[in-house]
Order: structure tokens, then sequence, then C-alpha cells
């Protein structure tokens, strides 16, 4: 069975990569999906502002999602402002995930 799998994108990164960050934040999140249908007639897709997106797949009737969520700022104030401003979303729909 031929899965098809469409990414377009689902992790976002606030901060950069500079060694110099004087707080950071890391969270893992982890949520899974009965598929509806046959997995070769379902959608994934995942809308990605910065970071790396990963996709594997198998012969299962789920979709496990992963995230690392890492948030980086130069203060405490600004990770808090990042943290709140910061937005993950998971919807699944018909065949669509």
């Amino acid at each position: 069975m031929k899965a098809k799998l469409m990414w377009v994108a689902g992790l976002a990164w606030l901060g950069g990569h500079a060694p110099a960050r004087a707080d950071d934040s890391k969270e893992k999140i982890v949520r899974e999906f009965s598929l509806s249908g046959e997995a070769g007639a379902s959608t994934l897709a995942v809308f990605n502002i910065n970071g790396f997106v990963r996709v594997a797949g198998y012969a299962g009737d789920k979709v496990m999602l992963e995230v690392q969520k890492t948030l980086s700022a130069d203060d405490r104030e600004t990770l808090e402002k990042g943290k709140s401003e910061f937005k993950l979303r998971f919807e699944q729909a018909g065949d669509s995930v």
C-alpha cells in the first residue's frame, strides 16, 4: 500500500542558534491520531516556520507526531513573551491530519 504524505510544514522555533543565549525552554509534545480510512488515501499536512521536519512511514493506521519545542531568548522577559506568542495546533478532519 502506497502511503501519500504531503507535508508543507509544524514546528515553530523562536530565537536562533546563537551560543550566548541567556534563557531557553524545551518541551516535548506527543500526539497520536487514528486514520479514518486507508493510509494511502490520507493526507498529512505540516506547516512549519522554522526548524526540522522529518516524516517516516510505517504499515500502521495511526499518525504519531512528536514535536521538540525549543524557545530561546536573551533574557527571561523575552522568553516569557515568546512562550505566550508560540502557537501549535493539531487538527483532524476526515482523511486529513
